[in-house]
């Protein structure tokens, strides 16, 4: 059999590429939707500004600012021997280049320790040294 006496494909195998290309293009479609939403959620989450905290026996208590429309996200501690780790995380729930007015709001995160914090430093995740109010 020659190309010339070759059957053209049947309509089926047509649909059936044309159903593998729309079902490709639709998928890389929804991957590159789905990305962007990664970026943008991560561009409207940080880390809030953090300079002191409080303690009551195991109990301690970490001060945060966040501006209009920010939610807290997360917040955890992690202790060891010589030191508490604070992470705290907020979200802004407002639209990219929503007007915001410049007010700060102080909210405090409360976790309870294993122990209480005594002589051990008390960090943020960026690794600066937090206050303890009333000391130094």
């Amino acid at each position: 059999m020659t190309i010339e006496e070759t059957p053209p494909p049947s309509v089926s195998a047509e649909r059936s590429s044309r159903r593998r290309h729309l079902a490709v293009g639709l998928g890389v479609s929804l991957a590159v939707l789905i990305a962007v939403g990664v970026l943008v959620a991560a561009a409207a989450t940080h880390r809030p500004f953090m300079e002191w905290y409080t303690t009551d026996g195991a109990e301690l208590e970490v001060t945060y600012s966040v501006g209009a429309g920010e939610r807290l996200l997360w917040a955890r501690a992690d202790e060891d021997g010589e030191r508490v780790l604070v992470d705290v995380m907020v979200v802004s729930t407002l639209p990219p280049g929503a007007p915001r007015n410049a007010a700060a709001e102080e909210k405090v995160a409360s976790f309870e320790l294993d122990a209480p914090v005594g002589d051990r430093e008390v960090i943020t995740s960026d690794g600066a040294v937090l206050r303890e109010v009333g000391v130094g």
